[in-house]
């Protein structure tokens, strides 16, 4: 046959109309059995694929779902995406990554998106505060699931407990006796980077100690560079940190470079805890002491959510919070009383006076 196969063609070899082979092809509208079987034969022997783009005209529904994310290299972000795919395509789903950079392509993304007709949004922000983008997102006029996030839109959320899972780190660094303590996390303007400072910061004040204990140095700018060099001045300091807390991602790739470049060790010389078992956590030397939770569990339950508000299956709105678990490796010891040959000094704490 010449040229693309037609619904014309299926409903001729068919022997049924080219309405009947419409309905069949349909899940949602009522065909019997034996019309469906015989378009199914027909669709497979000439090889029939539907327009989709003109489906969704019909049917009001383009089978698409759109996801933004700040930067799809960062590994926590890839788990959970992959996760998510894999769930959607089982339900007959195409997904759409798109990366907002940073946040810099947040409006762009999120009009293109309602420009495609996407069927719902998986979504994290860059920044919780950005009225313009929450603005587009309560006009979007499709469900959505947000990941990670914390804004007033009427929507599903998927979340971890990330207060609860810094509270544990500190806590168990604070029981090792350090007293020095350098939490890098991402900026307070999202919800994970609020969360573990305040769990942070309340591991230190049920354990008595001032707040001096715990520097925080929030960041926009996630990047290997940008930390590496916020790191090296850390360690500079006549009082420098006996153990740091980072995220395991380009964030925790350049708490390393910084550590070697003052040639120190871990453990030995400084702790290193990394917030998500990242590759990189998994595979360093020693391996890194990591905060970790379920991201492909994550990732199902934000599609199934969606999945579920699309089809008419889900009632309030829901937010699910994922628990997070202390994973102990290699990294993490008491700290030195005294700095070992080449090492910069440590501060003196308590337990080691």
């Amino acid at each position: 046959m010449n040229g693309p196969v037609k619904i014309s063609d299926v409903a001729k070899l068919a022997g049924v109309s080219a309405s009947s082979v419409s309905r069949a092809l349909n899940p949602d509208r009522y065909a019997s059995e034996e019309l469906r079987a015989r378009v199914a034969e027909a669709v497979a022997k000439l090889g029939y694929e539907p327009n989709a783009f003109a489906q969704s005209l019909r049917v009001q529904s383009s089978r698409t779902i759109g996801c933004m994310v700040s930067d799809v290299a960062n590994p926590l972000y890839a788990e959970i995406i992959v996760a998510a795919e894999a769930r959607l395509q089982e339900a007959g789903y195409l997904m759409v990554v798109a990366n907002s950079q940073s946040g810099s392509r947040e409006l762009d993304l999120l009009n293109m998106f309602r420009r495609r007709r996407m069927d719902g949004l998986l979504v994290t922000l860059d920044d919780d505060t950005r009225e313009d983008v929450l603005a587009v997102l309560k006009d979007s006029g499709v469900p959505l699931v947000l990941l990670d996030r914390d804004v007033n839109l009427s929507c599903d959320r998927v979340s971890v407990d990330h207060r609860q899972g810094a509270y544990a780190v500190v806590s168990y660094l604070l029981s090792l006796g350090h007293r020095s303590i350098l939490l890098e996390t991402p900026s307070h303007r999202v919800r994970p980077g609020r969360e573990r400072i305040a769990g942070a910061e309340a591991a230190v004040h049920d354990a008595g100690l001032p707040p001096s204990v715990l520097k925080v140095s929030d960041h926009v700018d996630l990047s290997q560079p940008h930390v590496f060099s916020d790191v090296l001045q850390e360690l500079a300091r006549p009082s420098r940190p006996t153990a740091i807390v980072t995220l395991g991602t380009a964030m925790l790739a350049g708490t390393l470079s910084a550590i070697e470049a003052n040639h120190l060790r871990i453990p030995e010389d400084i702790s290193v805890v990394s917030i998500g078992d990242t590759i990189l956590a998994q595979f360093a030397a020693p391996g890194i002491t990591a905060l970790r939770w379920n991201l492909k569990q994550f990732g199902r339950t934000a599609a199934e959510l969606l999945i579920e508000r699309i089809e008419g299956r889900a009632g309030t709105y829901r937010t699910i919070t994922f628990p997070t678990e202390l994973v102990l490796r290699r990294s993490c010891v008491p700290p030195a009383a005294k700095p070992s040959k080449g090492a910069r000094p440590a501060v003196q704490t308590a337990a080691a006076k």
